[in-house]
């Protein structure tokens, strides 16, 4: 099943940075290579002005190891940070159950309060509330969980979406309607239009919240 777990780590530096500068922060991409955890992540700035106290704080950061400013346009500050082994507790936890033998693991999501949420897939109930015990072991006390019960985008689905937006279906205006895009498919238009819907409305809830 998959579970979210959402979270306030007063001591993650990206946590630390959305609260103490009020910026909007978009996290790319996070991976494992060599040992070495790298997360990449940009940065939305109001005022340019804190652009080189954000640069400092960042440099002056503990906990990672090697950081490099991989691009800076305007209000825009792409970053990234590789983190020194065992100097975040979170992570340690979420490793077992995120990697899987893979390099990459769930992307974790920041929200404009500094929560985090990581969004995993476990088995059983059990692993589920052994996550949540190992993470109050670092004074986090306020852990909400979710259950996601939904039902998933599929492959499928997907690749139906893509289709349609390159069609035209969500131009404004549109250059193809339902009814064409339904023929052009294959699909009938009663279950093409709801699985544009729920394909859109995952693809929202997991990156517009």
């Amino acid at each position: 099943m998959e579970v979210t777990y959402i979270f306030n780590y007063d001591k993650c530096f990206v946590s630390k940075l959305i609260k103490d500068y009020h910026v909007k922060l978009h996290m790319i991409n996070q991976y494992w290579k060599n040992g070495v955890y790298t997360e990449i992540f940009s940065i939305y700035i109001d005022s340019s002005d804190i652009l080189n106290k954000i640069i400092v704080f960042l440099k002056e950061k503990n906990s990672i190891e090697n950081i490099e400013l991989m691009s800076s346009q305007n209000n825009l500050l792409t970053v990234k940070a590789e983190i020194k082994n065992g100097c975040c507790p979170i992570i340690n936890v979420m490793k077992p159950y995120i990697l899987k033998g893979k390099n990459n693991p769930v992307l974790e999501r920041i929200d404009y309060k500094g929560n985090s949420h990581w969004t995993i897939n476990v088995d059983k109930c059990n692993k589920m509330h052994k996550i949540a015990d190992a993470l109050k072991e670092y004074d986090i006390v306020d852990i909400e969980t979710r259950i996601h019960r939904g039902r998933k985008s599929n492959t499928k689905s997907m690749y139906i979406l893509k289709q349609a937006y390159e069609m035209g279906y969500f131009d404004v205006p549109k250059r193809i309607s339902l009814d064409k895009l339904s023929e052009e498919l294959h699909i009938p238009q009663t279950s093409l239009n709801l699985m544009l819907r729920r394909s859109l409305k995952q693809l929202i809830s997991k990156h517009l919240k």
